[in-house]
């Protein structure tokens, strides 16, 4: 475990939106001898091998050194064992160099990490398990026990010890394994096996320097003490003051002689010497592009002063792997100016966004693109954000590239209402004429979605289609429903209600926040509150209660809802249709009848909404880099990315098909359902189609306009308490939300 230390800051680059001239990077903004490339280093194994994930690696002077763990084909997969290989530094003539434990045994061997190497000797950190019984719940009786062992580069096993209590830290130096713990430091000797013990309790940090010494730290006064400690005798050797404090933004690993200490934050690689106090900024990490994708486990530099980085991070099947990446230096003759292409998010950016931006700013020569992120404040009610979002678009420094995140503070922000003031870039263009994507295999409702007058505006990766859903026979043949043909079929039940346990918040944000709704446009800057249908829709919502009757999270609940459905009492669900298996999960566990998905009521034939999943993204019209904006956007769409998607509904129909058959040839299918996993059916084809034709149905998009839900909510209460009548409410929100539109 890697612990943190605090440094200060020293290079800031500052991130601007394009204004009449191009924003660049110059060259006196950064540092050019700390620019660098990248590159994942691939191990390739032998291949019986092939099969193995590598856990861990550790670089010494001469070698990569990597662990993986390793079931026998035909034996019990639980009792696993694990490989230590070693290839040359570049990752190839690879080999297997040493086969810990026997599958015949029972015994199961898990890595923990390699802790490092010393000259060409590695040390590395495991458990191992016990046979391990039939029944689950007796793993708790396992007998596990952790060990460190020592390997020469051979494979040859030096030293190997049991570790009898746990320890924060394990160093591996001048052949001696080096114990920390809060209390204590012990320093064992691999070749005769002694050890010396010193306490610890006056330092809070205890790292490996570069200078092979060990460097404590204290604090007193305000300042911050580092001590330098002999790895063999335990014995303090000097001791440097300096003004530095903890903060969780750095890590700290071992440097080199010039730098005894290196440290990691998210923008740089420095170096820091506790003997003078200097920081030495070795690594621009944003400006090179570096992506680690995970978290830094340990980090070895170079003679030439390229680095190996370990990260541990999750493999494309969600499992915890790690993997190395070598930052190869640029010589400052080669470092050239860049312009830069600004990204403005409105929430949170995941990794894939970051991926992209390092992977770009990697490859490219010219173009240096940054991310400003305008995250949710700790107080919910503080829109300040959003203000600034707003500001920065209508300003001549809105961002190069737009995106509004999901979740959070962009989930339901309007991008569209700006379409229509000409502030973004149509895309048709770039749509049509880009050599990998294929124009015509988005879906067409999803360009409809993103369409304004003809023009494509904006790219949505991925979606949901959120929809009103029922039994095949409440609807009759109606392919979708106005609100009209709502509330005719509550008429026909009148036993029945709507829908099972809704409280009015809901129908307020499921019927009102589509874009296309039958009552008002935000883009189209038109609403109609006075029309008959809604006050007709003011009656119904009259008696839908504020709060839950029945509490969701009761242990019964989803038993109580299927029986709500099964029987009749109610008619429609609010759902989001999610993959290609959505309609399958209700009609199967819910319903218990053929289903069909009918939209919420609209006029305009749609069978649902278009919500994007994770972002909608456009481009300014005012951007001076169309396509290095582009080739930001256009990742989004390619085969790649789309093919990634795997829990939600990918822009393209081949992605989508792809998605449908792998889950279609799945054996069975495993749904949460009640507090307990159940087993159903796998989904056939006609499932997809049923699927395929509401995405193909559907239109519009789903944008939750808080001020204008919060006009209606306010004057709908006049009528619930009586103070109006149904059509004075609707005529008094008529004219708030006109001023609203026109504001």
């Amino acid at each position: 475990m890697k612990k943190i230390l605090c440094f200060f800051a020293f290079l800031l680059l500052f991130f601007v939106g394009c204004g009449d001239d191009k924003a660049k990077v110059g060259l006196k903004d950064i540092n050019k001898d700390a620019v660098y490339k990248s590159e994942n280093i691939c191990i390739s194994l032998p291949e019986e091998y092939r099969d193995c994930q590598i856990d861990a690696y550790s670089v010494s002077d001469n070698y990569i050194y990597f662990v993986c763990q390793y079931s026998e084909s035909g034996k019990d997969s639980e009792h696993e064992t694990f490989l230590l290989g070693r290839s040359t530094k570049d990752g190839n003539n690879s080999t297997i160099l040493h086969y810990e434990g026997d599958g015949e045994t029972g015994n199961t061997y898990v890595i923990d990490q390699a802790i490092g190497c010393d000259k060409d000797n590695v040390a590395i950190r495991y458990y191992k398990y016990s046979t391990q019984p039939e029944d689950p719940e007796d793993y708790i009786e396992v007998d596990s026990k952790e060990y460190i062992a020592v390997f020469d580069a051979l494979g040859n096993k030096l030293y190997e010890t049991e570790t009898k209590e746990y320890y924060e830290d394990i160093f591996f130096l001048k052949d001696r394994l080096i114990f920390i713990d809060s209390h204590k430091i012990i320093s064992a000797d691999i070749k005769s096996d002694a050890s010396t013990e010193v306490s610890a309790v006056n330092y809070e940090c205890i790292f490996e320097g570069g200078s092979e010494n060990l460097i404590a730290t204290s604090s007193a006064e305000g300042k911050m003490l580092y001590t330098y400690i002999d790895p063999v005798t335990l014995k303090e050797t000097e001791r440097f003051e300096s003004e530095d404090i903890y903060d969780p933004g750095y890590m700290v690993f071992k440097g080199n002689k010039e730098n005894d200490l290196i440290t990691i934050d998210e923008k740089n690689i420095n170096g820091f010497d506790p003997k003078t106090g200097n920081i030495l900024q070795l690594c621009d990490i944003e400006y090179s592009g570096v992506y680690w994708g995970g978290s830094v486990t340990d980090i070895k530099q170079e003679d030439d002063g390229s680095f190996y980085v370990s990260v541990e991070a999750y493999s494309s099947n969600h499992e915890m792997s790690s993997k190395l990446i070598k930052c190869v230096k640029i010589t400052p003759d080669k470092v050239k100016e860049k312009e830069i292409v600004s990204i403005g998010c409105l929430g949170i950016a995941y990794s894939d966004v970051d991926e992209l931006i390092a992977n770009l700013n990697s490859r490219s020569d010219k173009y240096f693109y940054t991310l400003k992120e305008y995250k949710e404040n700790d107080n919910p009610d503080d829109i300040s954000n959003i203000s600034e979002f707003d500001k920065d678009i209508t300003s001549k420094h809105i961002p190069d590239i737009v995106m509004c995140g999901r979740y959070g503070i962009g989930a339901d922000y309007n991008l569209n209402k700006y379409i229509s003031k000409g502030l973004f870039l149509p895309l048709n263009d770039y749509l049509e004429n880009d050599p990998e994507i294929d124009a015509d295999d988005i879906f067409p409702s999803l360009k409809e979605a993103c369409s304004y007058e003809g023009n494509i505006y904006t790219v949505i990766p991925s979606f949901v289609v959120k929809t009103m859903i029922c039994k095949e026979k409440i609807c009759g043949d109606k392919e979708n429903i106005s609100f009209l043909d709502f509330m005719d079929t509550l008429n026909e039940y009148p036993n029945s209600s709507a829908f099972y346990n809704a409280t009015r918040e809901e129908i307020y944000s499921n019927f009102l926040s589509m874009e296309e709704n039958p009552f008002f446009s935000v883009t189209a800057q038109r609403n109609n509150f006075d029309s008959d249908e809604f006050i007709e829709f003011l009656k119904f919502i009259k008696d839908i209660p504020n709060d839950y009757i029945i509490d969701p999270n009761e242990f019964d609940y989803e038993e109580q809802l299927t029986n709500a459905y099964d029987k009749d009492e109610s008619l429609f669900i609010m759902c989001e249709i999610g993959a290609a298996d959505s309609l399958a999960y209700y009609e199967k566990l819910f319903l218990k009848d053929d289903s069909k998905a009918v939209g919420y009521p609209n006029n305009r034939g749609f069978k649902g909404y278009i919500r994007s999943n994770q972002y909608t993204i456009g481009i300014s019209a005012k951007t001076k880099n169309k396509d290095a904006a582009w080739e930001f956007v256009r990742y989004f769409l390619t085969e790649e990315y789309q093919d990634s998607i795997t829990a939600f509904v990918p822009a393209s129909m081949k992605s989508f098909d792809k998605q449908a058959k792998r889950l279609m040839n799945t054996d069975h299918y495993d749904w949460f359902y009640m507090y307990d996993t159940v087993t159903v059916e796998p989904i056939d084809q006609n499932d997809v189609d049923k699927v395929r034709d509401v995405i193909l149905s559907s239109g519009g998009n789903s944008y939750y306009d808080e001020n204008i839900i919060r006009i209606i909510e306010e004057e709908s209460e006049t009528y619930f308490a009586g103070e109006k009548t149904a059509e004075e409410a609707a005529k008094m929100i008529q004219s708030r939300v006109s001023i609203y539109l026109k504001e």
